[in-house]
């Protein structure tokens, strides 16, 4: 869900938009929505961004306000403040795949495996639009970054009060309080994603009130996508089934539906499962 929080930033600050103003129309699985339209203030949004991608004489000129150090990419603009060709650059993917389908993929950085659902390899895919495949040693050292962020927290002598970009307070205040609000979130099929089975998970923007949590739109997805979308929430699917019933078979099966795993060995793909497994015993007693 964070990543469509930082797409709309992205597109914000493309489009010099309050962040608040940005609209999103989404569907797809968790880890890989896609944004189907979005407006500003009634504006379509898609045609906004074609403007912008479209014309060079933008690529120079700096955004509203500088991003941190650790957004990703170098600064190019003058005296170092960023510009929108350094957000292009740094979202080339998505733009590739918004000139080839007319539509958006979160996440908005390119340093986090933006293609994570999307087959790669080691052979240099994705090189050409900037996108690397995270180490175990990056996942160990963001892990550190979070355990050290976390103790900080709680020795600090008062507890911070800059929203932390995660939705459950005011998700929790708009269920409590019955104030209507929407949300990126994970929830059933009911037909807000009709290019997904009925009844699986998946996300798309929701509205939140007293009443509970139910889909907004009905997002299609182009039938390309679509296509690699079923077999993702397949994969995520089996993978549930795997937990609950304790079947090492069911979890084998949720690695060979992963699109990731087209091209790992049969025989490979297997010893990673009992591997995987035998790993996490202590927390999965279920599949020993």
């Amino acid at each position: 869900m964070h990543e469509l929080t930082l797409t709309r930033f992205t597109l914000s600050l493309l489009l010099d938009a309050d962040f608040r103003s940005v609209n999103l129309e989404v569907t797809g699985v968790n880890h890989l929505p896609v944004i189907t339209a979005f407006d500003i203030e009634g504006r379509d949004g898609f045609d906004a961004l074609r403007a912008v991608v479209g014309d060079p004489t933008k690529a120079g000129e700096p955004l509203a306000f500088d991003l941190p150090e650790d957004f990703g990419t170098p600064r190019a603009g003058p005296g170092g403040q960023w510009t929108r060709g350094d957000l292009l650059s740094h979202n080339q993917l998505k733009l590739e795949l918004f000139d080839r389908f007319g539509v958006l993929r979160p996440p908005a950085t390119a340093t986090w495996p933006s293609s994570s659902r999307l087959p790669h390899e080691q052979s240099g895919w994705g090189d050409r639009w900037g996108v690397n495949i995270t180490t175990i040693e990056d996942r160990e050292k963001s892990q550190a970054g979070h355990v050290a962020d976390l103790r900080a927290l709680i020795e600090a002598p008062e507890v911070p009060t800059l929203p932390s970009g995660e939705l459950v307070a005011p998700l929790i205040d708009s269920m409590l309080r019955d104030r209507p609000r929407d949300f990126p979130l994970n929830i059933p099929n009911t037909g807000q994603c009709p290019d997904l089975p009925m009844d699986v998970v998946v996300e798309s923007i929701c509205t939140v009130d007293g009443s509970g949590v139910r889909g907004r739109d009905r997002a299609e997805c182009p039938p390309g996508l679509a296509a690699h979308l079923r077999r993702v929430s397949g994969s995520q699917e089996l993978t549930v089934e795997a937990a609950l019933s304790g079947s090492r078979e069911l979890v084998f099966e949720a690695m060979l539906a992963d699109p990731l795993a087209s091209r790992i060995d049969w025989d490979q793909l297997q010893s990673m499962t009992d591997e995987l497994l035998d790993a996490t015993a202590a927390w999965l007693p279920q599949f020993a």
